[in-house]
């Protein structure tokens, strides 16, 4: 039996400047998640104190490697790149900005409560000093709710054809959102996988493309589908 979460790092503000005191500039920033053995990392947000990265993670608990009790660690890194002309390719280091760290059993309450949890936390160095917050959403897709097709609970259940066929003709579906609908399914299945497995990561992820894309590179719903 296994758990699937959704971490959304979404934006950071009042992040550090770096460099020397002359020369101060934004950070190119981007995130280290650590969560139990599992690890995730965003983007890089270039030359910004108020970085938006809106990176989406599928976090999965699963009876070998729960992470229930853990703390969820996020640590905000700057990216330094260096070109010189004897060099063929520039030198990159990175650096730790700040930090959060919060315990999971109080997301997952919090959970319970909310769909899709927001929480902004605050971020410190390595001197324990404040430095802006981060803001995150994490919430649970075991419970989602498409609305216009009151799908509940199919993260556990296999969808038949027939299933599937009465979504699609569902009648709270307009022509519009039924194209919208096909076409984000089609650009998934572009992604290698089969229409029943696709469109059943799109409404779980109640219709979200880029979510149910990462979920299913991750394997978060082949493994469910076979």
């Amino acid at each position: 039996m296994s758990t699937v979460y959704v971490l959304r790092v979404v934006s950071a503000h009042g992040l550090p400047h770096t460099g020397p005191l002359t020369l101060r500039k934004p950070p190119n920033a981007y995130v280290e998640v650590e969560l139990g053995t599992q690890r995730r990392i965003t983007r890089v947000a270039e030359r910004s104190i108020w970085p938006s990265w809106n990176g989406t993670f599928f976090l999965v608990s699963t009876q070998q490697d729960p992470f229930e009790s853990s703390s969820l660690k996020l640590r905000v890194m700057c990216e330094s790149r260096l070109s010189l002309a004897c060099m063929p390719l520039p030198f990159k280091s990175e650096t730790f900005l700040c930090g959060a760290e919060i315990e999971v059993d109080e997301l997952i309450r919090e959970c319970e409560l909310s769909l899709d949890h927001e929480k902004c936390l605050p971020l410190r160095n390595a001197r324990h000093v404040d430095c802006g917050y981060i803001r995150i959403q994490f919430s649970g897709i075991q419970d989602t709710v498409t609305e216009n097709t009151a799908i509940t609970r199919r993260t556990s259940t296999n969808m038949t054809r027939a299933d599937i066929a009465d979504v699609q003709h569902a009648p709270l579906l307009s022509v519009h959102q039924a194209l919208k609908e096909r076409s984000a399914v089609g650009r998934l299945q572009a992604l290698g996988f089969s229409h029943e497995v696709a469109f059943r990561a799109y409404l779980v992820c109640d219709c979200d493309e880029d979510m149910a894309a990462n979920g299913l590179l991750e394997g978060i719903f082949n493994s469910e589908s076979e």
